[in-house]
């Protein structure tokens, strides 16, 4: 029946440990620094990204605001000044320049 090998002393698992950590520790900056600069890298492209989309719905959500101001108040114009004019015999007309008692037709 073959020996059984001895088990490792405490002594032993603790020089092991410390040689161990020892060389993790000179190596630490070897693995930590690739792996900050990539990880960096890929936090500013996807800040870059997410910065890029929030431009064009800002100026999407912008433009849709104009549009829609625009069009209340060509509605309003329509609505309060072209048929307040009608009573007092003032037309909107494309033509307004040259004809006397006109406005301009709501764009």
């Amino acid at each position: 029946m073959p020996e059984p090998t001895p088990r490792p002393s405490a002594r032993t698992w603790r020089r092991r440990w410390r040689n161990v950590s020892r060389y993790l520790n000179e190596r630490l900056v070897l693995w930590l620094l690739p792996v900050l600069v990539v990880g960096t890298g890929f936090l500013l492209w996807l800040l870059s990204h997410q910065v890029d989309a929030l431009y064009r719905e800002m100026a999407l959500q912008g433009v849709s605001l104009q549009a829609r101001t625009i069009e209340e108040v060509r509605q309003l114009y329509t609505s309060d000044v072209v048929e307040r004019l009608k009573q007092l015999d003032i037309h909107a007309t494309h033509d307004y320049a040259s004809q006397e008692r006109s406005v301009p037709l709501p764009a």
